[in-house]
């Protein structure tokens, strides 16, 4: 589910001045916190305050995304295709 949840989004969780704040829609960047908690719960303890987004560096590493369909109120859903999700780029 995080993996979908941070592959799938353009929202970014940003952390400057000792204050966290997103860039982009509310709603996604929501999902962006919780794909990184729902990572973190894995097992690892990382530290948000020095790299917000700890999960999605990971796996931006093992995938290269082909195309985004974005929402649209007529499908109701946000398309992301990859490829190298297990390694092989």
């Amino acid at each position: 589910m995080a993996t979908v949840l941070t592959l799938n989004n353009r929202s970014r969780i940003l952390f400057e001045r000792g204050q966290f704040s997103m860039q982009g829609e509310p709603t996604e960047a929501a999902l962006k916190v919780f794909a990184e908690k729902l990572a973190a719960y894995s097992g690892q303890k990382p530290d948000f305050k020095i790299n917000p987004m700890p999960f999605e560096e990971k796996i931006s590493k093992q995938v290269h995304k082909i195309a985004t369909l974005d929402f649209s109120s007529e499908r109701k859903t946000m398309s992301t295709v990859v490829i190298g999700y297990d390694g092989s780029l």
